[in-house]
């Protein structure tokens, strides 16, 4: 019984075997078949690596699966910064992008996400000011200071519109001249010369006004000048004037109230005297001739200053005729405006005509012939 049991046990052994053999020779037989017959092999399906993972998060709870597992693990915990696109105009100018359309983008979004400091704070935190009382000292006399300054941006506001009001409202023509001198002397951009000069009398703290005498005669302002002359030759000074140049510094807004009514008027380079020709004595510019002898003529010199005279008058009228201007012989001697500076600085001024002539050759010719004939007659 021991025996055949042994038996029947290697017996059932030897068939597994044997089945196994077989089964072994079938899969090498029908594999070798297949390849016999041109390698023909069933496909599986295949997926993207991206489609693969989201197959395989779908089939787990959220966060268990493997792939889940290692990003969580793996996962960069500071700020991802979008990388460059180097094909961007936006990103990169020199790739053809317009700057202008680039800084509206950027002003826009600078706009709409201004920073902390540029927004403002509510009420409660602005007025809750916490500090030592030094601090808060400061704090108060900055916060007087602003409001004395604001006062007086309003003043000087209110004086310019005054005075720009009453230079407009004059109807003297040499206040008129006088005004238009300040205003408007070489003027450098939307300030005249009188305009810069008012600006430093702020940091000097000195309200003496200065104006040039030559300035006036630059313009041609010949009646003006003479007045002047003869205002300060009676020592009556210039407070004519002074009003029409406080109304002017009112419009530049530099000086108050107090400091207007502290300002003085006074003019530099002023002649010794200033009149017509007319006005000459024929023994102020010419004196009789007597031989080395002694014998009396009829013949006469001129004086010095006669010489100076005839001289600075022939300059004056080649040099207008120089720029185009001529009077055609028009002119008489009262018309002629003698400027002494001294004995030997001689101004010669002739009165510009009303109607506007061609400076033809004639007409230089009817000039110098003119002033020959006035000046031969003292």
């Amino acid at each position: 019984m021991a025996s055949s049991g042994g038996m029947t046990g290697s017996g059932e052994g030897a068939q597994r075997s044997n089945s196994n053999k077989s089964g072994d020779s079938s899969s090498s037989t029908s594999s070798a078949t297949s390849g016999g017959s041109g390698n023909k092999k069933k496909k599986g399906k295949l997926l993207s690596l991206g489609k693969f993972h989201i197959e395989v998060e779908s089939a787990y709870p959220q966060g268990q699966s493997a792939v889940a597992q290692t990003r969580a693990r793996t996962a960069d915990r500071t700020p991802q910064t979008r990388r460059p696109n180097y094909k961007s105009k936006e990103e990169f100018l020199l790739l053809g992008a317009s700057p202008a359309a680039s800084s509206h983008k950027q002003n826009f979004h600078a706009a709409a996400h201004p920073p902390e400091s540029d927004r403002l704070l509510p009420r409660e935190q602005v007025m809750d000011v916490s500090g030592s009382p030094s601090e808060l000292a400061c704090l108060k006399a900055a916060a007087a200071e602003l409001a004395r300054l604001k006062a007086r941006d309003d003043l000087l506001e209110e004086l310019a519109a005054e005075g720009s009001a009453e230079l407009k409202a004059e109807t003297n023509m040499l206040l008129k001249e006088f005004a238009h001198l300040l205003q408007t002397y070489k003027m450098k951009g939307c300030i005249s010369f009188y305009g810069r000069r008012a600006l430093q009398m702020v940091p000097s703290n000195d309200f003496d006004f200065v104006v040039d005498f030559n300035h006036v005669l630059d313009e041609g302002y010949i009646d003006l000048a003479v007045k002047i002359v003869k205002e300060n030759d009676a020592c009556r000074g210039n407070a004519w004037l002074l009003g029409t140049a406080i109304n002017f510094l009112r419009t530049r807004r530099l000086l108050d109230r107090n400091e207007l009514q502290s300002v003085f008027l006074d003019f530099e380079n002023l002649p010794v005297s200033m009149k017509s020709f007319a006005q000459y004595d024929a023994l102020d510019l010419v004196q009789g001739d007597a031989s080395p002898f002694g014998q009396e003529n009829h013949l006469v010199t001129a004086r010095f200053i006669g010489r100076q005279i005839y001289i600075s008058a022939e300059e004056h009228v080649l040099k207008q005729n120089l720029a185009g201007k001529t009077w055609g012989g028009q002119f008489e001697a009262k018309d002629i405006y003698i400027i002494l500076f001294s004995r030997t600085s001689i101004l010669c001024l002739i009165r510009p005509s009303g109607e506007t002539l061609v400076c033809s050759p004639e007409n230089r010719v009817l000039d110098i012939k003119k002033l020959h004939e006035i000046m031969s007659v003292k």
